[in-house]
């Protein structure tokens, strides 16, 4: 009998745990293609073996953004493992997540339709163009969404201190990208409006005090906690003069990144599941399953919906209809005149709004409502209908039938690929410089296609940047139609006047302002265009690699000079206390150029820089130390969210408050 009773809890056990092993093996089969040696390159999603964050970490970067925190936690990780395979781990976890996060969140009486909506947000149009794409920030908060909704869910329905701290610390997670703050945020709204309303009826019937129908003291210290715990990047944000950030999207911004038409119409081809606005870059589900069948299984999922609503007595079954009629609409944005004058306006009236320059990413919201409301449906269906045991299997595997892209190396579209070695070399022969310089990296582009990636499509962000230890200056223009550029920096201008004209001569002496020692040509793209390079008197051609031409500059330059008409500079001596400071000795000229771009938390004493130049320049009035203030404000927020965490974790885990 006890061996009988320790096998029954062994296949208890085993039956509880059925679902991790499930979706594991899901990720696995997805993923397993790319654990190859080498990297997943992607457009949005560079990476080298060495990256750093130490732009990120003291603010000099142009953007401060919660996604730094991942940053900050791949260059630790990176001291661990090597990093291509932290991001492999971290692609199998989105898709793992993704299912687990999602399989908890409806609350039905047979597992079946929980595996459904675990499956469908694991494998959709949606998260398969986001991966190709490389939206990394975006895929995490994504698969981890479900959870921050059942947190909010317990923070109405049971509000306590802890609870409260729970959803607080879900909603730090969470703002990796900020898109979901935003939905995180709406989501909060529109629960808050529907536990309002029941608890407001409930009082009425009840006779209960005005002051009870809701918690206001716990919304107020969740919104507090919130501010803490994302110190490290609002406080930057918001107390801030040079910040650039979202004041950059223009209307022009919604023509280029607007939902494309894949299917009948622009509702119906949201409405699927697609519409994004690269989509015709990768192979579609459209191009291998009929449209008659992707309709017909699109058609069965509204099904399930429908029916979940009417039949099921689920208590949040409204909110979840709620929530995927507002990203249904927002997701169509300005494609469709039923939608263009209410996105436009909050676009245009609402600076955070236009974070979501993108409205397909709303798509990311209406997965929540097909799932959820998917799977009360495909639980009525199982209660009431005998023969649907026969049925469930077939409604289980319509997701991988509605996108079956996203298996075989995503139709062999990616495979892990390494950097070549003349890479490697170059970061050395460069490391061994033991001057403070710049170099440039030409073909200038924000994008672009590199041949040596084993992908079917090649273009990626620009990796020099991420890859070279020393300061790289890369292209910053977009470059999407018909948009050329959205950087505010002079100095990219400056030197897109000189690059443009190859009837240049003395480049090296041009970019001496700019510290520039080195220049990288990248046998890329159009590089024929930059042969002129080999032209120029004050330049010499180093190194002829696979996939390099080199050039060193003949000109001396400097990280700082002195000058009196800021035509002839002089390099000035300095030595380097930290990465934010600097010490000049005595110049014997009017001004002092610091060759790093224009950032106007740069000061010499006191004294900003002159804002007219696209270098830093002050006017010498014996001060002779060089430091970038927004450092201080940068370690006032991090010591901020730092105690503020230690503190709620605290209270979370003491036993009385």
């Amino acid at each position: 009998m006890l061996e009988i009773s320790q096998y029954r809890l062994k296949m208890t056990w085993i039956q509880k745990k059925l679902h991790l092993v499930i979706f594991g093996i899901l990720a696995l089969i997805i993923m397993y293609p790319l654990f190859s040696d080498g990297f997943i390159f992607t457009l949005d999603a560079p990476l080298s073996p060495n990256i750093n964050a130490r732009d990120a970490f003291s603010g000099l970067n142009e953007r401060i953004s919660p996604s730094d925190l991942f940053l900050f936690l791949e260059v630790l990780v990176n001291h661990i493992i090597p990093i291509q395979l932290f991001q492999k781990i971290i692609y199998f976890l989105v898709f793992f997540i993704s299912a687990l996060a999602m399989y908890q969140l409806p609350n039905t009486q047979r597992k079946l339709p929980r595996y459904f909506a675990a499956i469908l947000y694991m494998v959709n149009p949606f998260l398969y163009t986001r991966f190709m794409v490389g939206h990394l920030g975006l895929l995490i908060s994504y698969a981890l969404f479900p959870y921050v909704i059942s947190s909010i869910i317990k923070f109405y329905n049971k509000p306590s201190l802890k609870q409260t701290i729970k959803t607080a610390l879900w909603l730090s997670i969470i703002g990796i990208q900020i898109q979901y703050i935003l939905f995180s945020f709406l989501i909060l709204a529109i629960f808050f409006i529907y536990f309002a309303t029941k608890k407001y009826l409930n009082a009425k019937k009840n006779s209960i005090p005005k002051k009870e129908w809701i918690n206001y003291r716990q919304i107020l210290l969740l919104i507090l906690f919130f501010i803490i715990l994302n110190s490290y990047w609002l406080l930057p944000l918001f107390i801030n003069q040079n910040q650039v950030g979202i004041d950059v999207i223009a209307t022009d911004d919604l023509v280029v990144y607007g939902a494309d038409t894949e299917l009948r119409n622009i509702l119906m081809t949201t409405a699927m599941m697609y519409g994004f606005w690269r989509q015709d870059a990768y192979v579609l589900p459209t191009q291998i399953t009929p449209d008659i069948l992707l309709i017909g299984i699109f058609v069965i999922l509204l099904y399930l919906c429908i029916n979940g609503y009417i039949s099921s007595k689920d208590r949040y079954k409204t909110p979840f209809l709620i929530i995927g009629l507002i990203s249904l609409f927002f997701a169509v944005g300005v494609e469709h005149k039923l939608t263009e004058s209410a996105f436009t306006f909050l676009f245009n009236h609402f600076p955070f709004f236009k974070s979501l320059r993108e409205p397909n990413k709303f798509i990311g919201l209406l997965l929540i409502m097909y799932c959820y409301l998917g799977s009360l449906g495909f639980d009525s269906l199982l209660k009431h209908q005998s023969k649907m045991k026969y049925l469930a299997p077939i409604i289980l595997i319509l997701p991988f039938v509605y996108t079956p892209t996203m298996f075989g190396s995503f139709m062999g579209q990616i495979s892990s690929t390494p950097y070549p070695e003349d890479w490697h070399q170059i970061n050395s022969y460069l490391n061994n410089d033991p001057q403070d310089f710049n170099t440039l990296s030409l073909p200038w582009h924000m994008y672009m296609d590199y041949h040596w990636i084993n992908n079917s499509h090649k273009r990626t962000y620009n990796l020099a940047k991420d890859f070279f230890d020393k300061p790289i200056i890369v292209g910053d223009n977009v470059e999407a139609w018909p948009i050329y550029s959205k950087s505010t920096s002079e100095r990219s201008r400056y030197i897109e006047s000189l690059i443009g004209n190859s009837s240049v001569i003395h480049l090296g002496n041009k970019l001496k302002i700019l510290n520039v020692k080195y220049i990288l040509l990248t046998k890329e793209v159009d590089y024929q265009n930059y042969l002129y390079l080999l032209n120029q008197s004050d330049l010499k051609l180093i190194i002829n690699s696979t996939n390099f031409y080199v050039f060193k500059n003949l000109v001396k330059v400097s990280k700082f000079y002195q000058s009196d008409d800021l035509i002839m500079l002089e390099p000035l001596n300095y030595s380097q206390e930290s990465i934010v400071t600097y010490h000049i000795d005595q110049p014997k000229r009017k001004y002092i150029i610091f060759t790093d771009n224009y950032n106007f938390y740069w000061n010499l004493g006191s004294q900003k820089p002159m804002w007219e130049h696209f270098v830093n320049v002050f006017e010498y009035r014996g001060e002779n130390k060089i430091s970038f203030k927004r450092f201080n404000l940068m370690l006032t927020g991090y010591f901020i969210s730092s105690f503020g965490l230690f503190i709620l974790l605290r209270l979370l885990y003491a036993k009385k408050f």
